[in-house]
């Protein structure tokens, strides 16, 4: 498993906090049972939007890995971690966590993007130096990494709304 502590992409990181009124145990115990639900051939085409199979509970830690799906392709890509602490009434419980908006397969796509360009630039410039060549030079380093460098904004926002429907799902059904 690919984890980045620091560098460029720890600042797209989101640390959120929230508490919510179910104890720590009810809101494991929910998602055991949520996880345990026997799946049936047509249960990808469901009205959850959340897909317990995702999440993993660790010493009071929940991790959520969120994929992109094949019915669902633009959900986001990432991690949401969770730390779960009970309150001082032992009635609800906070939650710490973090947004992480990308995973290995970005990370992958970043660095052969950029070593593409690399090579490719090399390459041009070899062969030709008119205006022409550097204008597509700049323009092509500027419209790959934008695109890469928005990426984690987008997966950030979807992943916004996964962790505000778990959080909801929790607040109402979880007892």
């Amino acid at each position: 498993m690919l984890t980045i502590k620091s560098g460029m992409f720890i600042r797209f990181n989101e640390p959120f906090f929230v508490n919510i009124n179910q104890s720590k145990s009810a809101v494991n115990n929910y998602i055991n049972y949520e996880k345990s639900k026997k799946k049936d051939f047509f249960s990808f085409i469901k009205s959850s939007p959340l897909d317990f199979n995702e999440f993993t509970i660790l010493d009071g830690n929940v991790v959520i890995d969120v994929e992109a799906k094949i019915l669902n392709p633009f959900r986001g890509a990432g991690k949401i971690r969770m730390n779960l602490h009970t309150d001082e009434s032992n009635s609800g419980t906070h939650i710490k966590g973090e947004i992480i908006p990308y995973n290995g397969l970005y990370l992958f796509t970043f660095y052969m993007v950029m070593g593409f360009l690399v090579l490719w630039s090399v390459l041009v410039l070899l062969v030709s130096s008119g205006v022409e060549t550097l204008t597509m030079l700049a323009l092509s380093w500027g419209v790959f990494p934008l695109v890469l460098i928005l990426i984690p904004f987008w997966y950030r926002r979807k992943l916004r709304i996964y962790r505000d429907c778990f959080i909801d799902i929790l607040n109402k059904n979880c007892t």
